[in-house]
């Protein structure tokens, strides 16, 4: 468990492979929520590529911001699977550049097995393409019961060339974005 307190620092998990029966688990302890806090000097709150069965549930991350990159909340890529984002609070994320530096609070690039539930995700401002909720080529992603608002762009986009893939996006919340 993380306990309460400001983090000023990147968490970046690579090739990190828990299994089904034992998650690596990045969680609050109870009752109390961790900040991770970019101080509009860092690009990432997690960073995450290529791990396998695990958790990231209960905290705030705040005050990121990139000139060069897209500024994430939370970055889930390289084939990462079977990974839960739940219960976090991401906020104030400025990406800066054209499109494809953009703001986004949480982004999943091909991955499988992703599950992002009860998360709120808002102030995500940079170019057109900012958004609270990306997901890019996974397979098998759940994005269920998120609040999204003030984004630049949409709160929540899905962008699949497969068509077998099961994603699935119900009972969301989306308010207050810039569509267009």
């Amino acid at each position: 468990y993380v306990r309460n307190g400001t983090y000023y620092e990147t968490v970046a998990f690579q090739d990190k492979l828990g299994t089904a029966q034992a998650y690596i688990l990045l969680e609050n302890y109870p009752s109390e929520r961790p900040i991770i806090d970019g101080n509009f000097a860092r690009e990432y709150g997690i960073f995450i590529s290529s791990a396998k069965y695990m958790s990231i549930k209960g905290f705030e991350i705040r005050n990121l911001k990139s000139a060069t990159r897209s500024a994430t909340g939370i970055f889930l890529g390289s084939a990462s699977s079977d990974v839960t984002i739940e219960n976090n609070i991401i906020h104030r994320i400025i990406g800066l550049g054209d499109n494809a530096y953009a703001a986004k609070g949480i982004r999943v690039l091909n991955s499988r097995n992703i599950t992002i539930r009860n998360n709120t995700v808002f102030e995500l401002v940079g170019d057109s393409e900012s958004m609270g909720i990306q997901i890019d080529g996974g397979q098998n992603v759940l994005v269920q019961k998120n609040l999204t608002y003030l984004a630049d762009k949409e709160g929540i986009r899905l962008i699949t060339q497969d068509t077998e893939t099961a994603n699935i996006v119900e009972d969301n919340i989306s308010l207050y974005n810039h569509v267009g």
